[in-house]
């Protein structure tokens, strides 16, 4: 009898590679994470379809409408973020959830001191010191994608 495989988890929030059968790492989780946060920021997914099949493929082939292009109160950092966290390649995703905590404590800072609104875009990565010192002391769910490039 040939094994059946399962794959455990919500289609809509799984990485390319889980939705493909291949290794998984912390990275995944941040695909993940970053699916999610897409969602609470938007109130839609960032991969959604009328079929499980049809939305592992959007999740695997197709990027997700930009956050600011559907939510305009998304500030282009924070969407920038989340893109980074759903880019399709591991090699290209945030690389671990200690440097992603980093980049959400400096847009955190960014808020709280005015510096994040719409047409301040710093690049990400490049935290103040003061930052840095301040990380180390402690409706409808259809979305349109867009194929990747």
């Amino acid at each position: 009898a040939a094994a059946l495989e399962v794959e455990v988890g919500t289609v809509a929030y799984m990485s390319p590679e889980q939705a493909e059968g291949l290794p998984l790492d912390a990275r995944s989780d941040i695909f993940s994470f970053g699916a999610i946060f897409y969602e609470m920021l938007s109130g839609l997914r960032a991969f959604r379809a009328r079929t499980t099949p049809a939305t592992l493929a959007a999740v695997i082939n197709l990027d997700p409408e930009p956050l600011t292009k559907v939510a305009s109160h998304v500030p282009p950092r924070v969407d920038e973020l989340v893109g980074t966290c759903l880019r399709k390649s591991v090699a290209a995703r945030a690389q671990s959830t200690a440097n992603l905590k980093i980049e959400l404590d400096g847009l955190r800072d960014a808020s709280i001191s005015g510096a994040l609104q719409a047409g301040a875009r710093p690049r990400l990565g490049r935290r103040s010191d003061q930052r840095q010192q301040h990380s180390r002391g402690k409706r409808s769910n259809e979305s349109q994608c867009r194929p990747t490039t």
